[in-house]
């Protein structure tokens, strides 16, 4: 009983393949029938298939860091994200109308001070879901951006992106 109450506070608490298997697709069954919308037999039993294959594929990986995915603060930093998606559509729109639209495709590299790879990752598609940019490349230390105009990368070069991921995975940017 001791031991029960342990595990309640948080105290030693370990979970089995078979747990963490099943606890994880059933995350991702969840996720693919809100993104589905389908509920007929084809799609359940495909979702289940694909989840579990995925889950099998990935559950005894592990990230850079011993911590946990910092889901609250990653939620936290998408509305910024999804508000500048929307800015740099406007941008684009606003550049494909111009009767001379002053385009000039450049590939440059940014180098950031992101330790965790997932940070990394995120930070690579954050740019390419930005209208205009997308990362071509992907290092430990920098990344290889293309763009319409380097007016539209603003937020890349200035460090404003890569800070709000640092913020969100607890890294010091300037570490």
């Amino acid at each position: 009983m001791e031991s029960a109450f342990g595990r309640l506070r948080g105290e030693d608490i370990t979970m089995t393949f078979f747990t963490k298997v099943v606890l994880q697709t059933i995350l991702l069954f969840t996720l693919w029938m809100l993104l589905s919308g389908t509920t007929n037999a084809y799609h359940i039993v495909l979702g289940i298939i694909c989840s579990l294959i995925i889950t099998l594929l990935n559950v005894g990986r592990h990230g850079s860091s011993s911590q946990m995915f910092p889901l609250v603060q990653v939620l936290l930093y998408l509305p910024w994200l999804f508000l500048r998606i929307i800015l740099s559509s406007l941008k684009i729109t606003k550049t494909t109308l111009t009767p001379t639209p002053p385009i000039a495709p450049t590939l440059f590299t940014y180098k950031f001070n992101l330790k965790d790879h997932r940070a990394i990752a995120l930070l690579g598609n954050s740019i390419t879901l930005t209208p205009g940019t997308i990362t071509v490349e992907v290092s430990s230390t920098e990344l290889i951006i293309h763009t319409l105009n380097m007016d539209m990368t603003t937020d890349v070069t200035s460090g404003l992106m890569e800070q709000k991921i640092a913020r969100a995975f607890g890294e010091d940017r300037n570490s």
